[in-house]
């Protein structure tokens, strides 16, 4: 839920800030959005922070909702960010498994619709994938108590997996038969009056952090830490500013490279060397009224 708050909060502050300072230029609102992301590194970075986020919670809709045809896209535009992150293992292997989804035949992309997630109850949004599910299977067979020494012994862990799907259904049938004063609804524990009051007051702590200005309405040449005001190493502006295209390049060389030319899945990747928040500060500080202001 916490997430789901901050997402909310970015943007709530980034309409705020078109708001108050796209009246002065009458732009609409894309317009406004791409003139500050090349004025702005700060824009620019707290927009890719919300843009990644909207993209995970697609995601995740996909799998809620089953939607298979939003699952491809979702994975695909989440794709370049195994690259640019050096996240090896998934950016050689997830563009196969993207190909192998699209290659899929009508009939076969059908039948796979129906069963590639697993409803955990009759409730909306409840759809979750395949290992997810028996993870938590294997979680409400083993309780409290856990179950140790499993995977050690191989004979065991082949009557667990025959065994544990089965001992889960048959104590959720013993449950459903003696919980029956529980109400039934099709709608989800977060849907509920006080969940809701939560997530509202956490969007609006969230929110809070305009006391220290808004970070969408900065339009310094500087990439500013919003607590501490200081200004980024411009080795961390130059990554904020080519993050994307790098990690789009990178995807696109790969697909040409491995799939469409038949390369090995084991081309080098990795080695971006880009530089984070840990790079070393500079000296001085912004305020976001773009004053320069120096310390000792």
């Amino acid at each position: 839920m916490l997430i789901k708050s901050q997402l909310l909060a970015l943007e709530k502050l980034q309409r705020e800030a078109w708001e108050c300072m796209s009246f002065q230029q009458d732009l609409p609102f894309e317009s406004w959005k791409k003139k500050m992301i090349n004025e702005s590194p700060t824009f620019h970075f707290w927009s890719i922070v919300l843009q990644f986020e909207i993209l995970v919670f697609i995601f995740i809709r996909a799998h809620r909702q089953k939607i298979f045809d939003l699952f491809v896209e979702g994975l695909e535009a989440l794709v370049p960010w195994f690259f640019a992150l050096d996240h090896t293992n998934y950016a050689r292997w997830i563009p196969i498994h993207l190909r192998d989804m699209k290659a899929l035949p009508t009939h076969a992309k059908d039948q796979l619709k129906n069963c590639w997630v697993i409803p955990k109850s009759q409730k909306k949004f409840s759809s979750m994938p395949i290992d997810q599910a028996h993870e938590q299977n294997n979680e409400f067979v083993k309780g409290s108590g856990g179950a140790v020494g499993l995977t050690e012994n191989p004979s065991a862990f082949r009557r667990w997996m025959v065994a544990g799907p089965e001992k889960a259904r048959i104590l959720t049938e013993f449950e459903s038969q003696f919980l029956e004063s529980k109400e039934h609804s099709n709608q989800q524990h977060e849907q509920s009056h006080s969940t809701q009051q939560l997530f509202k007051k956490q969007v609006n702590n969230l929110y809070g952090i305009s006391s220290m200005g808004n970070p969408f309405m900065d339009d310094s040449p500087e990439l500013l830490i919003l607590n501490t005001r200081n200004c980024a190493n411009d080795a961390v502006v130059s990554t904020v500013r080519t993050i994307e295209e790098l990690g789009s390049t990178q995807y696109q060389q790969y697909v040409t490279t491995v799939i469409n030319r038949g390369g090995s899945t084991h081309l080098w990747l990795g080695g971006q060397n880009i530089r984070d928040w840990h790079t070393p500060m500079k000296c001085y500080f912004l305020s976001y009224n773009t004053s320069y202001k120096k310390t000792d």
